[in-house]
């Protein structure tokens, strides 16, 4: 039970990242489109190189906690 809680949980996380990620880059992209400024698009990718190391962390922090979980089934 505990596991489909937490699978709903991460699909609720992913869902409201990719919303957040497709607004971001649809403002971005306005901003350029209206004002011609490089460094607006230049930000969203610098936005968008940091949303990819914060999924890459929790990734992480996932596989650290099942090992840790594996750790004490087996204690």
């Amino acid at each position: 039970m505990h596991k489909k809680i937490l699978n709903a949980k991460d699909k609720l996380y992913k869902a409201i990242r990719m919303e957040m990620r497709y607004v971001i880059k649809k403002i971005a992209w306005d901003a350029f489109k209206n004002t011609g400024d490089i460094n607006t698009f230049l930000e969203f990718k610098q936005i968008e190189n940091i949303e990819k190391g914060i999924q890459e962390i929790q990734e992480i922090q996932k596989i650290t906690n099942i090992n840790v979980q594996n750790n004490k089934d087996q204690i």
